[in-house]
């Protein structure tokens, strides 16, 4: 992925990875995007598809699991998107 690329804003915020987030949204979307564009070779506009619909909310459901385990905010993306894959 072009790491100059615009991350593109969520269309879902009460919703989604970015409604289940909560207060960790803000940060975990940018990381989320990228993590799962580069696993998956995918454009940021399909993982933002993703993100947005109940399967980012079960994604966001995995990245907190790690989190309530003691991984910092970024290793728990890193590790739902692991998981995921």
């Amino acid at each position: 992925m072009n790491t100059m690329q615009e991350i593109p804003a969520t269309r879902n915020e009460a919703w989604g990875f970015s409604g289940t987030m909560d207060a960790h949204a803000q940060a975990a979307w940018p990381v989320a995007m990228t993590a799962i564009s580069e696993a998956t070779g995918q454009p940021l506009e399909v993982v933002r598809t993703f993100l947005d619909s109940r399967h980012g909310r079960y994604f966001a459901d995995e990245v907190l699991n790690h989190m309530h385990a003691g991984h910092a905010l970024h290793d728990a993306i890193r590790a739902a998107t692991r998981q995921w894959m």
